[in-house]
């Protein structure tokens, strides 16, 4: 893969090696800091979408050890997923408050006056299939290496192989910018569908709500381990389960409203004491008014996931295609080889909308990495 030297430049987000003494650095509550600015986490950043989780930061240069501009920060930006097993690039393009990344995040750019100033290019580059699939061997290498780690170094960013015809042809620019806007679109029409179906759940089920555990009919005596929202299943005689050893006995209605409205908050598990104090309606039917609500978006939502991967096709042909040098048999080996176990696992990127594992914001340690 030939490429224009000097193409794309990736740099850390902010290192938390603070100097704030005592003083809270980080907060869901912006109200306690003193110059609240968004936070962003490696976790929150998926291929065509950023799904923050509410944390600030208190910026303020002399409580970090090596703050940076505010500039540096400055929207629209490519924000790329530090640690993971292939490129994943998202467009942030909100402007006020400026939203700050920690380094777990790459900002990145170019200095090539053709992608200046063309950041959803960027990211459609950086998500597409032969770039992900060099990523992939440039990372692994690493990983052989002994480093023990999938991470996106700056050299790893400006070795992505940029295509001349990129810069040579503006209607592949042009067509490389619909695409990407039109995956962002999606992407954020499917963040923006959870969180509408969840406000209108709310104002239906009002607030006379009570814990799970206190309704007549709820049985937790079975239970014997966490419940996968991904596995659960209900069974018509109210038996909710899952992969693991526990059950769950109460009115079917309810506990489908449990495993409904615990995906679209982004819960992974539920253990008992979060089962036990999940607060449902009390009435039955108020549940089935709900859930049908529910359901109406579940049963839209896989059609923007068709959509969402009918534009990454095209796209992943169109930059395959830029790629003069390969010949036609090696654009199909690439296709077919990302197929093939372990690929086809490891080259998945995160989807939007799927759970954001939220963890506590530690400052830098030597080595640090996801576990």
């Amino acid at each position: 893969m030939k490429a224009v030297p000097g193409h794309l430049s990736g740099e850390y987000g902010l290192a938390l090696r603070t100097i704030a003494g005592g003083r809270k650095l980080i907060s869901d509550d912006p109200t306690e800091l003193e110059n609240p600015y968004p936070l962003l986490d490696g976790r929150e950043v998926k291929a065509w979408s950023v799904e923050w989780q509410g944390r600030y930061i208190d910026y303020q240069s002399k409580l970090i050890s090596d703050p940076k501009s505010l500039e540096f920060f400055q929207a629209p930006k490519v924000l790329v997923r530090l640690i993971s097993l292939t490129s994943q690039a998202a467009v942030d393009e909100v402007s006020k408050p400026i939203c700050l990344a920690r380094n777990t995040v790459m900002v990145v750019r170019s200095p090539v006056k053709e992608l200046d100033n063309s950041p959803f290019v960027i990211a459609a580059l950086v998500n597409s299939l032969p770039l992900r699939y060099y990523s992939f061997l440039m990372l692994r290498a690493g990983v052989m290496e002994g480093s023990h780690r999938s991470h996106f170094y700056s050299g790893v960013i400006n070795s992505l192989p940029i295509p001349k015809s990129v810069y040579q042809d503006s209607s592949i620019r042009n067509r490389l910018d619909s695409l990407s806007q039109g995956a962002h679109g999606v992407a954020k029409e499917m963040l923006n569908g959870d969180r509408d179906v969840l406000k209108l759940v709310d104002s239906l089920i009002g607030h006379n709500l009570v814990p799970f555990a206190h309704l007549p009919n709820s049985d937790i005596s079975g239970y014997f381990g966490g419940i996968g929202i991904g596995s659960a299943q209900v069974s018509e005689t109210g038996e909710l389960t899952s992969s693991k050893l526990g059950i769950i006995k109460g009115h079917p209605a309810v506990l489908q409203y449990i495993v409904a409205r615990a995906a679209l908050e982004g819960k992974v598990e539920l253990s008992k004491a979060t089962i036990e104090n999940f607060q449902v309606p009390k009435e039955v039917g108020v549940c089935v008014a709900a859930l049908e609500q529910m359901d109406l978006w579940a049963q839209r939502k896989p059609t923007l996931f068709e959509k969402l991967n009918q534009i990454q096709t095209e796209l992943d042909d169109l930059v395959l295609s830029t790629f003069t040098v390969l010949m036609d048999k090696e654009r199909q080996h690439i296709k077919d080889r990302v197929k093939e176990f372990p690929l086809s696992q490891l080259l998945v990127a995160n989807e939007p909308g799927v759970p954001t594992r939220r963890i506590p914001v530690k400052y830098w340690e030597i080595g640090e990495r996801y576990k």
